[in-house]
């Protein structure tokens, strides 16, 4: 049994904070990705492959973190997962070659996987039990809306300065670490484990064996899948029509931001039409909405931004009620939970990131996402099988 916590509000507003300025880093390198093709000599697919190393080393080492997470609850890991973070994704802009790429986004990476689901944990221990699912939402809505400004602010230094000057960025990511020193507190010491957890291979066997993790882990995936696609693959082609690197940086930031709105606006979109409509919403629309955006990107470009934002806001619906259920579905897994479906998710799709890549080169980056944004159109009838008695119809 776990000695009880009181809600600490102070507690989960850093650990928002902290989650949007983890973030922020995470997304640097999407704006100036044409600028380091041309800067180490290298191919759109060889960079994507890069960045598939990154998603790698983020979001499939986040289970592993979440089941230490739910055994050993430190703020070490939100410590060094912000110090890594801010350090080695701001050094990105310096690097000499592929290799030296490679290794910041892979530590830059892993700070991520240290921190996401230690704090997607401490907020389901911090949170008040009557507003959950709403401060479950400002957390996750922070870290989207981080990913969303890092685009500006990576475009910006670039533009007016120059990438070599991203290291500078890594102080707010420093202060950000000494916040957390002093806000959230120790809790380790109050946690009484009385009861032994699972082993991680048989707790991650438990997990993936429950049909309804399954798919929630599936609705996730495809909320992953549309985001990076549309905000990886579209700087090349505003690149070929002679968009700047801030215009391009603030067009992402754009699409991010509506889509961190899409994440904090998920819970009142459940109250009024449900878990599974909203589900629905989130799974359906993207594919239409990718057909819209290449039919007029090239001859109705503001038409074609309205369906791009929209593609952003409707993706993210699913994201906080997706990661509530979860936890309440299995709520002895909350953190490695959160690293499913807050981390495996984005890494299934960093897989195959490389090999989108590769479709994009040679096949056409309209072919690729919209092939792509099929595949949950299609699987959405697999929301069927969600338990009746734990989700709203």
């Amino acid at each position: 049994m776990e000695t009880k916590i009181l809600p600490n509000r102070r507690a989960t507003l850093t650990l928002s904070a902290g989650h949007f300025i983890l973030d922020n880093y995470s997304s640097f390198i999407t704006p100036i990705l044409p600028l380091l093709v041309l800067k180490l000599n290298t191919t759109m697919a060889a960079i994507t492959a890069i960045l598939s190393i990154g998603h790698l080393c983020s979001s499939l080492s986040q289970p592993i973190f979440g089941h230490i997470a739910d055994n050993w609850k430190r703020r070490f890991f939100l410590i060094f997962g912000l110090i890594f973070g801010s350090v080695f994704y701001s050094i990105i802009g310096i690097v000499p070659n592929l290799w030296c790429l490679a290794v910041c986004i892979a530590i830059g990476s892993l700070g991520s996987g240290f921190y996401h689901p230690q704090a997607t944990g401490m907020m389901a221990i911090f949170s008040h039990k009557e507003t959950a699912v709403k401060e479950m939402g400002i957390f996750l809505a922070c870290g989207t809306l981080g990913y969303s400004l890092g685009p500006v602010i990576s475009s910006s230094v670039a533009n007016f300065w120059g990438i070599e000057y991203l290291p500078y960025t890594v102080i707010a990511g420093l202060l950000c670490m000494l916040c957390v020193l002093k806000f959230v507190p120790k809790i380790s010491d109050k946690f009484k484990n009385n009861e032994e957890k699972p082993p991680f291979l048989k707790s991650v066997n438990t997990i993936l064996k429950d049909r309804t993790m399954r798919i929630l882990l599936m609705i996730a995936t495809f909320k992953s899948m549309v985001s990076m696609l549309f905000s990886t693959f579209t700087p090349f082609l505003w690149t070929k029509q002679g968009f700047s690197t801030i215009e391009i940086g603030i067009l992402i930031f754009i699409f991010l931001g509506i889509s961190a709105f899409g994440t904090y606006s998920s819970p009142y979109f459940e109250g009024k039409f449900g878990t599974i409509k909203t589900f629905k919403i989130s799974m359906m629309s993207s594919f239409p909405l990718a057909i819209l955006y290449f039919a007029t990107y090239k001859y109705f470009p503001v038409y074609s931004l309205v369906f791009y934002f929209l593609a952003g806001y409707t993706a993210m619906l699913s994201v906080s009620i997706n990661m509530v259920l979860a936890q309440k579905h299995m709520p002895e897994f909350k953190s490695i939970i959160a690293g499913f479906i807050g981390g495996v998710s984005w890494g299934l799709v960093g897989i195959c990131l490389g090999l989108f890549g590769v479709i994009a080169q040679y096949a056409g980056i309209s072919t690729l996402i919209i092939s792509m944004t099929a595949i949950p159109f299609v699987c959405s009838y697999l929301l069927k099988y969600l338990p009746k008695d734990e989700v709203r119809g």
